[in-house]
């Protein structure tokens, strides 16, 4: 009956580590994607400033990479949510 009562106490603090551990990652992911946010606006911003000064073509390489980076912020996001899960299921 102890041992019942120690693991059901190992539990709880596993979830509630778990529980905080998705909230950490809650919030930094709402912080990084309004980041994200923020430098989407930037690179708008200079994408129509760089057009206006006639280097449309020059616009069409930091695109490609802002995908990229979009990709792998996407990409970095879902890890983290499953890493979380696990450790919750864990």
């Amino acid at each position: 009956m102890t041992e019942l009562l120690s693991q059901k106490e190992e539990l709880r603090r596993q979830l509630s580590l778990s529980q905080q551990t998705v909230q950490t990652l809650t919030s930094s992911l709402a912080e990084s994607n309004a980041e994200a946010e923020l430098f989407r606006r930037k690179f708008a911003d200079l994408e129509l400033r760089m057009e206006a000064l006639g280097l449309a073509s020059a616009s069409k390489r930091p695109r490609e990479t802002g995908a990229t980076v979009a990709d792998r912020c996407e990409r970095f996001a879902a890890g983290a949510e499953e890493s979380a899960t696990n450790t919750a299921i864990k």
